[in-house]
């Protein structure tokens, strides 16, 4: 009987251990992709805004 208990034990321990790690895996991976499409918004900002600076300072030129 304690020899079943345990082994039971160490099941959990060893499902809920994985459980745990692919949720965290999970979670870092969400937060990777979210940074790469904050950066790629903001080098499309940032584009933009270099095409509307171009146009007003050839539009001052003439």
């Amino acid at each position: 009987m304690k020899r079943k208990a345990l082994i039971a034990l160490l099941a959990a321990g060893a499902i809920g251990g994985f459980a745990a790690g692919c949720a965290k895996m999970s979670h870092h991976r969400h937060h990777h992709h979210r940074a790469a499409f904050e950066s790629r918004i903001a080098d499309v900002c940032v584009s933009a805004a270099h095409r509307v600076m171009s146009r007003s300072s050839s539009s001052e030129i003439r």
